[in-house]
């Protein structure tokens, strides 16, 4: 069968008709599909876009930034000027805090080698944080003792006590005798009796014959245990004050060649450390649960805040402040990991409880009352903070309960014992 020249071009045309569309389904309508979806939704998005509120240049965007830096810098100044900001210094550093570049670890070290380098690393920088909370926190004590020295009438519930009245007796200096060289002999006793108490039984009589004297020996030294237990009467962190002055002023008697030429007390070397050991001061350096800091940063900033309160009442002529009670402290706690007791630094649920009655211990507790049914609590000042004043001459808002005489000290030389009510 012959095809002629007409049956041949109707083949090739329907050939390449069947090729075209070949070609469109398998090549150019998927990419066809693919623009037309591409467009739909960029009139989409831009439609969206055509109906927001938009910047209608970069200036006004320039504008949002300074104003919202003024805002921050006038937050900040207000911080600063109400005295608000928290000091660095008592925030407790948690050991997952520390990068590793901070740990100086070779290249290639194991995560459990990371680890100890990590754990030592966070007890350098709580020595250091510590070393500077103690000093912060004395200088506070010495500033105290200084309005008590500088203001002494107007300044009575930092006296000494009275028939009528317990006060703070911060000392300002220790007995006669010990601002000689008899300080260390006397402490060398205070230290082995000390001793011989760490290591006797308690609840035993030889325990409490042991105490005893070791009191005693504290009291030549001027620092009253009976004292310094009933001050807490007047707020939790009332006895350390009193002891952490009793320290400083054993520390000023310190010769200035000490480090070069220590002072040996029962085999040991007087630091301030081992001082505070034998005068049992321990400071509450530990972190509380579910904050950054430690008691020492509510113990520092009572202390502050009182002395910036007695300046200020002093500037406006206030005659005498008779009675000041530190009411407890209370703050808001972090609670990131709470309730499984499966991971290690969560709080569960008898932990929680245990907080809120901690709380409720310090600040909802009941003014004490003494056996004659008297008041101990001055006037409220702000919360947290109890103050009896006289505010014009011979008249006082505080009140304090009358007692008898106390035993005298028991040794030698012993400091007199305090009124009757005292443990």
């Amino acid at each position: 069968m012959t095809i002629g020249k007409r049956e041949q071009i109707v083949i090739g045309v329907v050939i390449t008709i069947i090729i075209v569309a070949l070609l469109h389904l398998l090549i150019f309508s998927p990419s066809a599909q693919a623009y037309k979806a591409a467009k739909d939704d960029y009139d989409s998005t831009a439609e969206t876009i055509r109906n927001l509120n938009t910047l209608r240049d970069l200036r006004q965007l320039e504008n949002y930034k300074v104003g919202n830096k003024e805002l921050v810098d006038d937050l900040e100044k207000g911080i600063n000027d109400l005295d608000l900001a928290q000091d660095e210094a008592f925030i407790t550093v948690i050991i997952d805090d520390i990068p590793d570049e901070d740990l100086d670890a070779p290249p290639g070290t194991d995560d459990e080698a990371l680890q100890a380098l990590r754990v030592e690393k966070l007890g350098e920088i709580e020595g250091v944080k510590h070393a500077i909370q103690l000093e912060k926190l004395l200088t506070e004590i010495r500033r105290l003792r200084r309005l008590r020295m500088d203001y002494q009438d107007r300044m009575s519930f930092l006296g000494p006590n009275t028939q009528q009245n317990w006060n703070w007796d911060l000392p300002v200096e220790l007995p006669p005798r010990m601002q000689t060289g008899e300080l260390w002999d006397r402490l060398k006793s205070v230290a082995e009796y000390k001793g011989v108490l760490d290591y006797r039984p308690t609840r035993t009589v030889e325990y409490d014959e042991t105490e005893r004297y070791y009191h005693a020996w504290l009291a030549q030294v001027g620092l009253n245990v009976n004292h310094a237990t009933y001050m807490k009467q007047f707020g939790e962190f009332v006895p350390l004050y009193y002891r952490l002055a009793v320290a400083d002023l054993i520390m000023e008697q310190m010769p200035e060649n000490w480090e070069e030429v220590p002072i040996k007390l029962a085999k040991e070397e007087l630091t301030r450390e081992y001082l505070f050991k034998i005068l049992e001061i321990q400071l509450p350096t530990a972190r509380l649960k579910g904050l950054k800091e430690s008691k020492m940063y509510f113990a520092y900033e009572f202390l502050r805040n009182l002395n910036n309160l007695l300046e200020m009442l002093l500037e406006f002529d206030v005659v005498d402040v008779s009675e000041v009670t530190l009411r407890g402290w209370g703050f808001l706690r972090q609670e990131e990991k709470l309730g499984d007791p499966n991971v290690e630094g969560t709080m569960v649920a008898s932990e929680i409880e245990e907080i809120d009655d901690e709380i409720d211990n310090f600040v909802s507790a009941p003014v004490k009352k003494d056996e004659e049914g008297f008041g101990m609590g001055g006037m409220g000042m702000f919360p947290g903070m109890g103050m009896g004043m006289g505010m014009f001459p011979g008249m006082g808002m505080g009140m304090g309960p009358a007692g008898g005489a106390g035993a005298a000290g028991g040794a030698e030389g012993g400091a007199a014992g305090q009124p009757g009510g005292a443990p």
